[in-house]
């Protein structure tokens, strides 16, 4: 089970990422900052394409993803955030991507 710190922790490498580091790097700052307190990690609220060249790498940390929650939307989180609509994106278009990027 996850104490609050590091489940605290998970969310600022996540944050982290966002600012330039990347999901390996991250993964393996929470990982051995808990010793590997998280039973794993997922993608969350992205679209395919701002993740999917990622995938395509290696390492172990890649083990570490067990889960993807993608968004239909292209905008970038900065975008969506400062959007005075909700772009929906293309849902039909997101199902067809998410095998391939499972699969990657």
């Amino acid at each position: 089970m996850l104490s609050e710190w590091s489940a605290t922790r998970t969310k600022y490498a996540v944050e982290l990422g966002e600012a330039g580091q990347s999901l390996a790097e991250a993964i393996e700052v929470v990982d051995t900052a808990t010793g590997q307190g998280p039973a794993y990690y997922m993608i969350n609220c992205a679209h395919p394409d701002h993740f999917e060249s990622i995938l395509a790498g290696d390492g172990p940390w890649l083990g570490r993803l067990r889960g993807i929650r993608a968004n239909a939307s292209r905008r970038s989180h900065a975008e969506l955030n400062d959007a005075p609509d909700l772009d929906a994106g293309d849902p039909d278009e997101l199902g067809a991507q998410y095998p391939r990027a499972g699969s990657a």
